[in-house]
């Protein structure tokens, strides 16, 4: 080896894209080799320094140890982090584990970690009701059982269509409404639910461009609080025409939340959705440990560090999110702005820009719209969209 000269030469992107540009032999090099994202970043084959400004760049030390979260079910007690429990339980078995409670009303024991899951913005977002309940938002806030109790779901709108970086700006909005009703002393019981999609780096950045962006919230505030996130798999990408690519994409989406150090996972049974099959709900936590025993994913605090590409990815979400949260400001606040629709249209255009890449092929989904298990002869189906409310569509439902 110490004959080898590992010196190479540097070269620079100009360089490298005039090289790439004669062996293109005359197609343009932006037409064949970039695409533009949906959230309008064109994305050259190729990243380096050059591309990265590094006073923009800040370490994320947090190293979260993330919990595996799974639908309740005594069988599975020893083999799991923590459960979501949608109905009351054996409270005798409450120790040790992470639960995130649907209903305040659930029994709770005080050696758990308990997280209730309360939007308060939900009944906005859902049936247009723009009165939230602020008293029982004071009355869950004032609950010492819960270690968290205030949720920021933006899974509902990464579902409906919302690109990463309106999701990123609604979680802020979402946060400094709750400032706005209650205090800022409730960032303390602040956490965070994100939906991951299926672009793979892109997932990966929006977790640690989030980071950056709560940390220049609370700075506003001169306020502390560390963020506690929550995963699920997205389910705008998974159809009932193939329910095996459905297990190998939410198995993707697992993959970002461990990465992304997210605090907690659950993953969607990957055929059918909110089952009472145990045998898909076991399906679904085994594809976590797959994950966490066999690719040592939850052993980095940061394994994206220093990419180019995903470095430059987060950079790009940090700002263009910053400026969709000031623009719901100016609309007078999230619940303001459902109200005047201004949050429903703006997701409801990217959604649809999302679904006419998926029905004219662009946007590919294995086994649906592409290498599908029979030959589809149908034209999509037109989805609509109500401008008052924000929905989950699945892109599939157009073939379905």
């Amino acid at each position: 080896m110490s004959n080898v000269d590992l010196n190479f030469s540097k070269v620079s992107q100009e360089e490298w894209k005039q090289l790439v540009q004669a062996e293109l032999k005359g197609r343009d090099f932006n037409e064949t080799l970039v695409w533009q994202s949906l959230e309008g970043l064109n994305v050259k084959p190729y990243f380096s320094k050059e591309d990265i400004n590094y006073a923009d760049l800040k370490p994320l030390n947090k190293y979260a140890k993330t919990s595996m979260i799974a639908k309740y079910h005594d069988l599975f007690f020893n083999d799991v982090d923590g459960f979501i429990i949608d109905k009351e339980v054996n409270q005798e078995e409450f120790y040790n584990k992470v639960f995130f409670l649907t209903d305040e009303n659930f029994k709770v024991n005080a050696k758990s970690d308990n997280y209730l899951l309360f939007d308060l913005f939900t009944e906005a977002e859902k049936k247009a009701n723009y009165n939230p309940d602020i008293e029982k938002a004071k009355k869950i806030l004032s609950n010492t059982v819960y270690k968290k109790s205030l949720l920021i779901d933006v899974s509902l709108h990464q579902n409906a269509g919302a690109n990463i970086f309106q999701q990123l700006g609604i979680v802020l909005a979402k946060a400094n409404e709750y400032v706005n009703i209650l205090g800022k002393s409730c960032l303390d019981k602040i956490y965070f639910k994100f939906s991951i999609g299926y672009n793979y780096f892109f997932e990966i950045a929006k977790l640690r461009a989030f980071r950056i962006l709560w940390s220049n919230f609370i700075s506003q505030y001169q306020y502390d609080a560390e963020p506690y996130i929550l995963c699920e798999s997205s389910l705008r990408n998974k159809s009932t025409l193939d329910s095996e690519n459905n297990l190998i994409r939410s198995t993707f989406e697992g993959a970002v939340a461990f990465i992304g150090n997210a605090d907690a996972l659950f993953l969607h049974e990957y055929s059918g959705w909110n089952t009472d099959n145990s045998i898909m709900h076991e399906t679904a936590y085994k594809q976590q440990l797959v994950l966490k025993e066999e690719s040592i994913l939850d052993k980095f605090s940061d394994a994206m560090k220093g990419s180019y590409y995903v470095e430059f990815i987060t950079n790009f979400l940090v700002k263009q999110a910053w400026e969709f949260f000031l623009e719901i400001e100016k609309e007078g606040g999230y619940l303001r702005s459902l109200e005047n629709g201004f949050t429903q249209k703006r997701i409801i255009t990217q959604a649809q820009k999302e679904q006419e890449a998926f029905d004219t092929g662009k946007l590919i989904l294995i086994g649906v719209n592409k290498f599908p298990k029979e030959a589809i002869t149908k034209e999509p189906k037109k989805v609509n969209y109500n401008p008052k409310l924000i929905q989950e569509i699945r892109l599939a439902e157009s073939l379905e």
